[in-house]
């Protein structure tokens, strides 16, 4: 059977077709071939299979497979840096995390928030503040070739927005604690007085703020591990799996931002994958 190559895409395709069936450019004049001798192998008619070891995106999803632009791969190459960054402040908030516990004074009946549990507080939370705008940069790069990331950076810019409000309402929250602990205290059996200490002063608006902005963040905490769950299946990685449900626990978090860092500085510059060049 006469057969004709492409000189673009190196496609087979039947002689005697103007156009060729992968990537639409015309065959030249006297393309067509004589028929293939006896015992030569069928010519493929499809485009040439994938290099070993070079990375494809998931079938059906738009990416920075072998060919695309240098736009692409810079954006590819860009997201999984903010992804890297991002594995180590986990690390670092997971760590400030265990001293702000340590920071934490208790006695009989009753816990103290000094200064150092607010300064040790506050440099967790920019950590985390951090950690979320990285993922968000991240996720909105990759959206613009995987659609897979629209809703992931959409619900972590409302994780970014909650976190703000809880941290503007920190020192407030905290010092409401402390009033709200010394006058039950001082009120002893006294339960009117009590009840009074609990409804009295501004308190139970900024805890009704804060308790909002909480419900706010589960939902964009949700989105963020989302969206690191997909890196795990773009990237084909249960590193960045595992880590996303590492990211729910107490202290394992720590793990789980160590897994999210290797796999981002092993896909960033991988030999022969999408983001090397």
């Amino acid at each position: 059977m006469a057969s004709q190559r492409c000189s673009k895409c190196g496609a087979f395709g039947p002689a005697g077709t103007a156009f060729c069936a992968f990537c639409g450019t015309p065959y030249s004049a006297g393309a067509a071939s004589s028929p293939l001798p006896a015992g030569a192998p069928a010519p493929s008619f499809g485009p040439p299979p994938p290099r070993a070891g070079a990375w494809y995106p998931a079938p059906g999803v738009t990416g920075t497979a072998p060919g695309a632009s240098p736009q692409d791969r810079a954006a590819e190459r860009t997201a999984l840096t903010y992804v890297t960054w991002a594995g180590l402040l986990i690390i670092v908030a997971g760590v400030l995390s265990i001293a702000a516990d340590l920071t934490t004074t208790a006695t009989v009946g009753t816990l103290q928030f000094g200064p150092p549990f607010l300064l040790v507080s506050l440099a967790t939370g920019v950590c985390e503040l951090l950690v979320v705008v990285l993922f968000l940069l991240a996720f909105r790069k990759l959206a613009t070739q995987d659609s897979r990331f629209s809703t992931p950076w959409k619900l972590a810019l409302l994780l970014l927005v909650a976190i703000v409000i809880v941290l503007a309402a920190l020192d407030a929250l905290v010092s409401g604690l402390n009033t709200l602990e010394t006058c039950v205290r001082n009120a002893g059996m006294n339960q009117t007085a009590q009840a009074a200490c609990i409804s009295g002063g501004p308190f139970l608006a900024v805890l009704a703020v804060v308790g909002v902005a909480g419900i706010v963040a589960v939902v964009g905490f949700i989105g963020l591990l989302i969206g690191v769950w997909r890196l795990g299946a773009r990237y084909q990685s249960s590193y960045f799996k595992v880590g996303a449900i590492l990211l729910i626990l107490p202290f394992l978090n720590i793990v789980g931002g160590v897994l999210i860092l290797v796999a981002a500085r092993s896909f960033r510059g991988a030999p022969g994958s999408a983001t090397s060049f």
